[in-house]
Formats: structure tokens, sequence, C-alpha cells
């Protein structure tokens, strides 16, 4: 249900020019604190824009890194970098990660593989108009002009 959410809060790909311009959308981007050569390590998320696409993104990411290797490495290299806010912190960069993954991958109309995939559900991306969703027993049509998810059928 976490990839429904993200499609139905990203809407259109096109929309965003880069990976960054979408998580500048989900409000996942950093102040910056800074005056001369000096620049501040510890800074706060800024948190503005859709609050919905950030919870579904954490989220996600926080299930991606106990299921995916690459994520899980990642989510504890950045863990162990800082001594406040380990957790919160690690979680954010791994949903940024994850951010570029997934623009990537929606402008490329790529589907996401991992050998012994742990991970039963994949996106597709259809057309312009719809996503096509499947998981481990059922196929979903995801409808982006309204933002509705409907059940398609069992898979075959």
């Amino acid at each position: 249900m976490l990839a429904s959410g993200i499609l139905a809060e990203i809407g259109t790909i096109t929309t965003f020019d880069s990976h960054n311009a979408l998580a500048q959308y989900a409000g996942l981007t950093w102040r910056v604190k800074q005056s001369g050569n000096y620049s501040a390590d510890d800074t706060r998320m800024t948190k503005t824009g859709n609050r919905y696409l950030r919870y579904y993104l954490i989220e996600a990411a926080n299930s991606v890194k106990n299921h995916v290797p690459e994520y899980k490495e990642y989510y504890y290299k950045k863990f162990g970098e800082v001594t406040c806010h380990q957790h919160k912190r690690a979680l954010a960069l791994t949903a940024r990660k994850l951010v570029r993954l997934i623009f990537s991958l929606l402008t490329k109309n790529q589907i996401y593989f991992l050998k012994n995939d742990p991970i039963d559900t994949y996106i597709i991306l259809n057309n312009d108009s719809f996503y096509l969703i499947l998981d481990k027993d059922n196929i979903y049509l995801f409808n982006k002009t309204s933002n509705a998810l409907t059940f398609y059928g069992e898979k075959p």
C-alpha cells in the first residue's frame, strides 16, 4: 500500500525536473546554516512540502532497509556517522536514496528487480495515465488522473 500512496502523491513524474525537485516536494531536504567560512553540521530537515508523501517515503525506506541488503548497508553507514538522532537521520537519508531510485525508475519506465527478491510487489508504468501494480497474488490498476487504486484481478 505504500507504493500506491507514493504514486498517488507524486502524480505525474514529468512534473519534476530531477530527483532533487521530487525530494524537495516531499520535504526531504535540509536547511543550510552558514556564515562566512562556518557551516553548521547539525541542521534540521525542512519538512516543507507534501507531508503524506514524506510519510510514505520514510515508511517505505524503513521497510526497504529491512529487506534490501544495499539499503540496509547504507542505513547502518549513515547511522554510525553521527552520535545524536541516529535513527531519524539515517532513515531520512535512506528515504532520500529511495527517492533517487523511484525517480529514476519512473522516468525510465523500468522495473526494479533484486536477486533473490524478498519483496513481492512490483510497480510497472503502463502509460501516462495508469500504473500497473503487481503484488504476490493480485494485479491492481492505479489511475493517475483520479488517484484511484482499483483491483484488476488475480495473477494467473
